[in-house]
C-alpha cells in the first residue's frame, strides 16, 4: 500500500496527543513540522489571524471526519478536540509499517517540542518556522 504523507502526519500527530484539543493546536503542530522539521506535509499555508494557516489543511481534516477517520467534538463555545475513530487507529497502524524512520523521527520532534506549549507560544513557534 503506498501511504499517504498527509495523512500519516495527521494521524500520527493526533494520536500522539491521544485527544488533540483545538483546531489553532493542530494546525501550528503541522507547521512546526512542514517547516522547522522538514516533514513532507503537501499544504500550502498562508499568514492570517493567529499566525499560518492553510485551508486546503482544514478541508483535509473535514473530509477525515466525514470518512469516519478522525472524530470532532465541540468542547466549549469554540473549542474542538480531535482524536482518532477505530477506523482511524486501524489505519495508522497499518501504515506505521510502511512509513521510513526519517519521517517518525521528524512528526516525533515537532509533536515533542509542541506538546507542552500554551496556544500563544505555540503561534509564535509556528510563526519563527513559517518564516514570519
Amino acid at each position: 500500500m503506498a501511504i499517504s504523507k498527509d495523512l500519516f502526519g495527521i494521524l500520527f500527530l493526533i494520536d500522539s496527543f491521544g485527544k488533540l484539543k483545538n483546531r489553532i493546536r493542530l494546525q501550528k503542530l503541522v507547521v512546526v513540522a512542514k517547516y522547522k522539521y522538514k516533514y513532507d506535509f503537501s499544504f500550502d499555508f498562508e499568514k492570517y489571524l493567529h499566525g499560518p494557516y492553510s485551508f486546503d489543511l482544514q478541508i483535509f481534516i473535514d473530509n477525515l471526519i466525514q470518512n469516519k477517520i478522525l472524530v470532532e467534538a465541540l468542547k466549549n463555545k469554540n473549542e474542538y478536540e480531535y482524536e482518532l475513530s477505530q477506523i482511524g487507529s486501524k489505519l495508522l497502524n497499518e501504515m506505521k509499517q510502511e512509513i521510513d524512520e526519517d519521517s517518525l523521527k521528524k512528526l516525533n520532534s515537532a509533536f515533542f517540542e509542541c506538546k507542552d506549549l500554551e496556544i500563544p507560544e505555540l503561534i509564535n513557534l509556528a510563526k519563527k518556522s513559517f518564516g514570519w
